[in-house]
């Protein structure tokens, strides 16, 4: 199965999920919506999709608008784009279930149209020498 996660710039976003035993493979990418192109991570996952999804919003901050960290616009919101309905439900549970202090932000979408990032810019990070650190709850 595939579902494609926006939280942030994807460079780190990928390389945190690259990490995860059942995370077949990842690829950056842009996922264009209603308002313009979003930063996203294409996730090809063979493991329970609530474990993915927990995972995917320990990594980022889903109660920040438009924004992680540093990166700041449409195109750094915390997404979530589905391509099987049991997607979009899974994905509203995990949100919902989400004790962060403040609401979530996080868009669940269907998938509209995906355009892969250069080469260059795939697993930038990994190439650098980089590996994030995953956080507790993803091990």
């Amino acid at each position: 199965m595939e579902i494609y996660l926006g939280g942030g710039c994807f460079w780190e976003l990928q390389n945190r999920l690259d990490q995860l035993e059942g995370v077949m493979m990842t690829v950056a990418g842009y996922m264009k919506d209603a308002q313009g192109w979003v930063e996203v991570v294409k996730v090809a996952y063979q493991m329970p999709l609530e474990e993915l999804l927990r995972c995917y919003f320990a990594c980022h901050d889903p109660t920040s608008y438009n924004r992680q960290g540093m990166a700041v616009g449409y195109a750094y919101r915390s997404a979530i784009y589905w391509e099987e309905p049991l997607q979009r439900e899974m994905a509203l549970k995990v949100k919902a279930d989400l004790d962060t202090g403040r609401p979530p932000l996080t868009e669940v979408l269907e998938v509209t149209e995906f355009v892969e990032a250069p080469e260059e810019e795939n697993r930038l990070y990994e190439k650098k020498g980089i590996s994030l650190k995953l956080p507790e709850i993803c091990k």
